[in-house]
């Protein structure tokens, strides 16, 4: 018996390996079954988020950092409403600007 995949690792899979490499992209993990979290090299404390929209069925993301000390949340530049097929591109074009 195979479980079907969460959205969060629907997308994980299709960000190609090329851009993964290209980004750095490390830790990868899900909050809940609709949103995948994964750091980035470009700089440290950077990350992407990936959310799942059901009622549209695209996604929404989002690349952020969080500021030292306080561990302030601060949006760099966000999208929504992102077919899977530009996961890989957008995600390459927002970290390696």
């Amino acid at each position: 018996m195979t479980r079907e995949q969460t959205p969060a690792e629907i997308a994980w899979s299709q960000i190609s390996i090329q851009t993964k490499m290209a980004c750095g992209a490390r830790q990868a993990s899900r909050s809940g079954d609709n949103t995948l979290n994964f750091r980035v090299h470009s700089k440290p404390y950077r990350f992407i988020k990936v959310e799942y929209n059901h009622g549209s069925d695209l996604y929404n993301v989002e690349y952020f950092r969080v500021k030292r000390g306080s561990y302030e949340h601060i949006t760099l530049e966000a999208l929504n409403d992102v077919y899977c097929d530009q996961l890989s591109e957008l995600i390459y074009h927002m970290v390696n600007k």
